[in-house]
C-alpha cells in the first residue's frame, strides 16, 4: 500500500542511507535513472547516476540533512538522456521511532515550465537560487537576464536592480520584456 502510495506521488522521491546511498524511490525517479528494476537503484550514489555532475553539490545539501536541517532549493536535475530539469527539492532527515537520524527523505517537484514558479513558487526562487543556477535551469536565459530575475523575484525595484548590476533601468527594463516572452508571461507581473 505505501509502494503504491509512493509511486503514484508525482515529481520523484528517494530516500539515502547515512551512507548516502540510495534505498529506495518512487517509479517517476527509477525512470529518470534509466534504471528498469529497484535492484538496479538501490545502492548507488548519486556519482554513479546520470546526475554524476551535479553529485558533489547533492552530497553537499545531504550531509547537511544528515545533520538534522531541512533543506528546499530549486535544483537542476539532470536524466538518463542528459536534459537538465529545473526541480524544487525538499530534503529532511528521515528518523527512527527514537528521533535519531538513520538516513534523509527527499521530495522533488519538476518544473516544467516557468509559469510553474509565479503559481505560488516564487518564494522558494526568491530564497533557494543562485542567478548561475538559474542560468543552468531556463535554457535560452543569459547570465545577465538571470542576475536581474535573481533581484527582480526578490522585490527589488528596476533602480535598485541598476544600481547592483552597475546598468540602466532602461536595460533592466529590456532584460525584463526579454524574460516575459521567454517565459510567455502575459506581463512583468508574471514574472513574480
Amino acid at each position: 500500500m505505501i509502494e503504491a502510495i509512493i509511486n503514484q506521488t508525482p515529481g520523484f522521491v528517494f530516500w539515502k542511507s547515512k551512507s548516502l546511498e540510495f534505498e529506495g524511490c518512487n517509479y517517476n525517479l527509477l525512470q529518470a535513472s534509466g534504471c528498469d528494476l529497484m535492484k538496479d537503484y538501490i545502492g548507488k550514489t548519486d556519482y554513479e547516476m546520470p546526475w554524476a555532475d551535479m553529485a558533489e553539490y547533492y552530497r553537499c545539501d545531504d550531509k547537511e540533512v544528515l545533520l538534522g536541517k531541512t533543506i528546499r532549493r530549486v535544483e537542476p536535475f539532470i536524466n538518463h538522456s542528459n536534459q537538465i530539469i529545473p526541480t524544487l527539492v525538499e530534503k529532511r532527515p528521515m528518523l527512527d521511532s527514537k528521533n535519531k537520524i538513520i538516513g534523509m527523505v527527499g521530495y522533488t517537484q519538476l518544473l516544467n515550465s516557468f509559469s510553474n514558479i509565479k503559481d505560488g513558487l516564487g518564494s522558494w526562487l526568491s530564497t533557494q537560487v543562485s542567478s548561475d543556477i538559474m542560468a543552468r535551469l531556463f535554457k535560452g536565459i543569459s547570465l545577465r537576464e538571470s542576475q536581474v530575475l535573481y533581484y527582480y523575484v526578490r522585490g527589488y525595484s528596476m533602480k535598485e536592480i541598476s544600481n547592483f548590476l552597475f546598468i540602466s533601468p532602461r536595460t533592466v527594463e529590456t532584460h525584463l520584456i526579454n524574460l516575459k516572452n521567454l517565459f510567455n508571461c502575459k506581463n512583468k507581473g508574471g514574472i513574480d
